[in-house]
């Protein structure tokens, strides 16, 4: 009869939850003094710069963050399948033990999983940010100018075109024209 020792050493997480760690950690810091901030600030002012249109420049901020965020969706797709298996074993088990399934599977370094705690965070820390700038008054009170890169151009207040202008046809205006205009049109004379 052979007799297994058991080994009791422990063992550091796998390479996958290593980095997952030190991301949240380095982007954590990096949020809590204002780098994230700074950052949207910044791509707002300098999009500002350009298009000299606040409600402009805040739809292109959007569209930025989008083009940006395209791996992540990418990936999200590739990883989606295994997740959704993730969340079928989950609901296979009690309440009272899903925290420890899911614990068990950071430690494993499940991709998937890890994938979409990294994901959660960068998505928080951009909402947050987004959300902290449009939350702050800076149309009429000056924003500090530390708040944004030294190549970002300080913008001249007060800031212009904070009214939302898009070309919308107006569908119940109506004009007369002459029957001769219309027939001129339709037999090409």
């Amino acid at each position: 009869m052979k007799i297994f020792d058991s080994d009791n050493t422990n063992r550091w997480m796998p390479i996958a939850t290593t980095l997952l760690v030190i991301f949240c950690i380095i982007a954590g810091v990096w949020f809590f003094r204002g780098g994230s901030f700074r950052l949207y600030a910044s791509i707002f002012f300098g999009l500002y710069f350009i298009t000299k249109q606040i409600w402009l420049s805040v739809l292109l901020v959007a569209i930025v963050q989008n083009i940006v965020f395209i791996p992540l969706h990418l990936m999200g797709d590739h990883f989606s399948n295994r997740v959704e298996d993730f969340e079928d074993k989950l609901k296979e088990t009690t309440e009272d033990q899903q925290y420890i399934v899911f614990k068990e599977q950071v430690h494993k370094g499940n991709l998937s999983i890890i994938f979409y705690i990294l994901n959660f965070v960068i998505n928080a820390i951009a909402f947050l940010s987004a959300g902290r700038i449009f939350l702050i008054d800076f149309y009429n009170q000056k924003l500090d100018p530390h708040y944004l890169y030294s190549f970002i151009p300080y913008p001249d207040y007060p800031l212009k075109g904070t009214v939302f202008k898009l070309p919308f046809l107006h569908i119940t205006k109506t004009m007369a024209l002459d029957w001769q205009v219309i027939i001129y049109r339709f037999f090409g004379f």
